[in-house]
């Protein structure tokens, strides 16, 4: 440890539905939205790393993502291994861990969002350094959640009960609510797992809004597909 922040990101790619036929993103193979998914985590490591006063603490499969794609990092990043495990499991122990190392502030990307910028991880420290027992909350319009923060191991609100808490956030609020903490909202977004949450990115992306943010990667792929697939023909 060499800062008092911690910012824990985990290298996965969603799954998306293919049920859909009408869902625009359905039909890509596997190795275009894997390609997607890893522009993602390419433009939040580059923001991530512009938080001197945070240590960035990826888990990663290297099974799924060869080492080699962290070299350019490697003096700003900590690897560390994931497994089978369900992924609620694992960023159960990864807060854990991270709190047994000596982080005092530590906040968790549960989906490697373009649109996390530079401000809104900032805005997620700044609140924790504040009340104790307080869990920053960044919900999606599905219901769920893509950044948790927490001043103090409050790791148990991952643990799986009745149901998933990263599928569903009334889980997630349930076990938050048990422990009697107390929830600061940050902004909202859509969630990335499904072609409609990616065709939203992608016109957001577009309108060119976010003030030098811009997450070149991710630009870089979606104009990829637009010509492998005769420009726009998968996003009508």
């Amino acid at each position: 440890m060499t800062q008092s922040n911690a910012l824990i990101i985990f290298a996965v790619t969603n799954q998306i539905d293919r049920g859909d036929q009408s869902d625009p993103f359905a039909a890509l193979p596997w190795d275009d939205l894997d390609a997607l998914y890893t522009a993602f985590l390419s433009d939040t490591l580059r923001v991530a790393i512009q938080l001197f006063d945070v240590d960035v603490l990826v888990y990663r499969n290297t099974k799924e993502i060869s080492d080699d794609f962290f070299l350019s990092y490697k003096y700003r990043v900590k690897l560390f291994d994931m497994n089978e495990d369900p992924l609620a499991e694992q960023v159960q122990q990864a807060v854990e861990n991270a709190f047994q190392l000596g982080y005092q502030r530590v906040t968790v990307l549960l989906e490697n969002n373009p649109l996390i910028t530079n401000k809104i991880l900032r805005l997620a420290f700044a609140q924790l350094g504040y009340e104790d027992d307080c869990i920053v909350f960044g919900p999606t319009n599905e219901d769920r959640c893509y950044l948790i923060g927490m001043k103090s191991d409050h790791s148990s609100i991952f643990n799986i009960v009745e149901s998933d808490p990263l599928k569903n956030s009334h889980t997630l609020f349930k076990a938050i609510m048990k422990n009697d903490l107390m929830v600061f909202p940050i902004v909202t977004l859509n969630a990335l797992d499904s072609g409609s949450g990616l065709l939203q990115l992608k016109k957001i992306l577009e309108e060119g809004t976010m003030n030098g943010d811009t997450p070149s990667k991710t630009l870089a792929v979606y104009k990829m597909l637009e010509k492998k697939y005769r420009f726009r023909k998968i996003f009508q």
